[in-house]
């Protein structure tokens, strides 16, 4: 390999691992952010509840929300994400460990001896764990399916001293076409109204 390539290979992985950096820097604010109360996700409804201070300070421009919406919503992808593979693992590891068993009970059933355990159906639960992580180790990331891009909807509260806060806007981001429709409560209301 020539200097120009290795040179050209060593700035395209660091220009990899910035963007991974500033990645892992925008997950951690909004994880603080949820911590602190500004931000509140649903995830089966796929809702975001943002604080009215919090959504003052981004929609100073129309640039400013539209970044703060995709990374918001890059944020719940990775949470859906994360999710899925974890169950994925689970699922993966649970049929590991009943193969193992169904092994054990039918080299039992054989009269042959069995080489984890003397009862048919007895794993210690060290050989659980051994088990379940050869089979994690095993899976490839090619072998996880990746969850289906959805839209979610959000909405800007703004908390008052009564229980429930107060809807200040609603609106819907569409990933595909990164497309944020929003309007005023007020609004939705008014429409609403008219409707009926």
């Amino acid at each position: 390999m020539n200097i120009l390539q290795r040179w050209r290979d060593r700035r395209a992985q660091k220009k990899k691992l910035r963007e991974l950096a500033t990645v892992s820097s925008i997950f951690a604010t909004l994880d603080r952010l949820m911590a602190s109360g500004l931000l509140s996700w649903q995830p089966k409804t796929r809702q975001m509840l943002i604080a009215d201070p919090l959504a003052t300070i981004f929609m100073q421009t129309a640039e400013k929300w539209q970044a703060f919406i995709q990374n918001l919503y890059r944020w719940t992808y990775y949470q859906q994400c994360q999710e899925a593979w974890e169950k994925f693992f689970e699922r993966e590891e649970l049929k590991a460990v009943r193969r193992a068993m169904e092994d054990g009970r039918s080299k039992m059933e054989d009269g042959k001896t069995s080489t984890i355990s003397h009862q048919p159906s007895a794993i210690t639960r060290e050989d659980i764990d051994r088990i379940r992580r050869a089979r994690r180790a095993e899976i490839a990331q090619s072998d996880m399916p990746t969850p289906k891009v959805q839209p979610f909807e959000f909405f800007c509260v703004r908390d008052t001293k009564d229980k429930e806060a107060q809807v200040v806007f609603v609106g819907h981001f569409e990933p595909d076409t990164d497309q944020i429709d929003m309007a005023t409560w007020e609004d939705v209301q008014r429409l609403m109204q008219s409707a009926k």
